[in-house]
């Protein structure tokens, strides 16, 4: 599953959150936020724990 990252920064935004606080706050590891970035795909459950840290769906975040 492959994010866009540039719903998920503003999503993130939205939510007053960096990316050290997503990672503390999900427990995602730094290299999967890594790949997130450099949208790379992701497993169903990490996006499902952004998507729960951002209080959005994970279809709000999927790249079209």
């Amino acid at each position: 599953m492959v994010l866009d990252i540039n719903k998920v920064m503003l999503a993130a935004a939205e939510k007053k959150m960096n990316w050290t606080e997503i990672r503390e706050h999900t427990g995602i590891a730094t290299v999967t936020i890594v790949r997130i970035q450099h949208g790379k795909p992701i497993l169903m459950k990490t996006a499902g724990k952004l998507a729960e840290a951002l209080d959005v769906k994970v279809a709000d975040l999927l790249k079209n």
